[in-house]
């Protein structure tokens, strides 16, 4: 069943100029070294939210935006990886060599407890020269959705469901990436979407949670 719900999600914070300029510098060294760390591990992604939503608008990153969102998947994962322990060593082993840290000592990956079975939720790390975080969310198909858990509630079965689609392609400084599509875009942030936030304020955004039967 999916439910519509309504909560907060905090809008960007609107930056000066020369902010923009020196945090759009720093997310693009941060993307860069993220798609290296992706692409040598070699499982398919696509850019996903806040990361998304940049190339789809304008070309580019969103100047004053705060990290970088990568939607991977478990499908993938489960081919690639024959254990969460080959998982966690394969992508630390890669985040150190593009200058990524655990932000935690349990966010490589954040995982819950199925039926004795570990499960990943996402990975995250913080980049060691610009401080900027990336985020890996991991998607789950289940009755022809996508599942992601990131929010909590894997444990009762709930987390945010999406259409099970095809990525799209955008141009991020003129080199094509795989990106979220954008019903689901629509979905997160409203048909008004390509227009940037400019208030320092929160303000009501929709996401679709999921609970099983």
């Amino acid at each position: 069943i999916c439910i519509l719900i309504f909560f907060t999600i905090k809008k960007y914070k609107k930056y000066d100029h020369f902010d923009n300029v020196e945090n759009e510098k720093k997310l693009k060294t941060t993307f860069n070294d993220t798609i290296k760390m992706i692409e040598e591990i070699n499982i398919p992604y696509m850019l996903g939210y806040g990361t998304a939503i940049g190339p789809l608008r304008s070309g580019k990153l969103i100047p004053h935006d705060h990290d970088i969102d990568i939607i991977i998947f478990y499908k993938d994962l489960r081919k690639v990886f024959k254990s969460i322990q080959t998982m966690t060593e394969i992508f630390n082993k890669n985040a150190k060599k593009y200058n990524f840290r655990p932000v935690s000592n349990i966010s490589t990956p954040y995982v819950y407890e199925k039926n004795s079975m570990y499960i990943p939720i996402m990975f995250q790390y913080r980049h060691t020269v610009t401080n900027i975080p990336i985020d890996f969310y991991i998607f789950f198909e289940k009755n022809d959705k996508y599942w992601e858990f990131s929010g909590g509630g894997e444990h009762d079965g709930k987390g945010f469901c999406y259409p099970l689609l095809e990525h799209e392609y955008s141009y991020v400084y003129g080199i094509k990436y795989p990106v979220m599509p954008v019903k689901i875009i629509e979905m997160m942030y409203g048909k008004n979407w390509r227009t940037p936030l400019q208030k320092d304020e929160y303000e009501e955004m929709k996401k679709i949670q999921y609970q099983e039967n």
